[in-house]
């Protein structure tokens, strides 16, 4: 009997060990996070940006896209960009008091005007079936290759510039057709966001 009572005792220890655990990685979790958002305002000082909490993918495939909820108190507006650290995630399409739903840029009826950082070719990125973007309407004139990084251009005033999308996988060119266009891998994981950050200074044409 005695050591049934010392076994329940450590197993009881164990557990109380592996909760410690798990609330240190979360935490540790955070702490990375809170060090890229400060490297992130530190490069980018004009542009203001609130963490927010994921908590809820829409459970259709009707449409991409993710419901947030301030860690502070603060409300959101429709149109805010959402990002994170590595890039960006999609814009707030539905405002409400305590919460806010993204439209990621994966979805189908998202589009973004994007540049190419390197050759500066530009083009409208929009969401497909599939996890990786398309870059259309890139002039035939322009040069495109693959590995290049391509950013928000701020053309039409929905996103800020400067956001990194992704990179360019593969292009599509044919001397019929009066654009080319390319499959840009995103930068951002969607299957792992937790957190991200709402720019909450810039606000497009109608908004501000």
């Amino acid at each position: 009997s005695e050591l049934r009572v010392e076994n329940n005792v450590l197993r009881e220890r164990l557990a109380e060990l592996q909760a410690d655990l798990a609330r240190l990685e979360d935490v540790t979790r955070e702490n990375k996070y809170l060090r890229e958002q400060l490297r992130l305002q530190q490069s980018e000082p004009s542009l203001q940006r609130s963490m927010a909490r994921v908590i809820a993918r829409d459970p259709t495939s009707l449409l991409r896209s993710i419901t947030i909820v301030p860690m502070r108190e603060e409300s959101y507006r429709e149109g805010m960009s959402v990002v994170t650290p590595a890039g960006l995630v999609g814009r707030i399409v539905q405002a409400n008091p305590r919460s806010a739903k993204v439209l990621l840029i994966t979805d189908t009826s998202s589009s973004v005007t994007a540049v190419d950082q390197e050759t500066r070719a530009n083009g409208v990125i929009v969401g497909q079936r599939g996890p990786q973007l398309l870059m259309r309407y890139i002039s035939q004139a322009d040069v495109v290759r693959p590995g290049d990084l391509v950013l928000t251009s701020g053309l039409g005033g929905i996103f800020p510039e400067g956001i990194p999308i992704g990179r360019i996988v593969s292009i599509s060119r044919r001397d019929a057709d009066l654009y080319q266009q390319a499959l840009i891998q995103p930068i951002v994981d969607f299957e792992e966001l937790e957190r991200v950050l709402v720019i909450t200074s810039y606000a497009p044409p109608g908004l501000q």
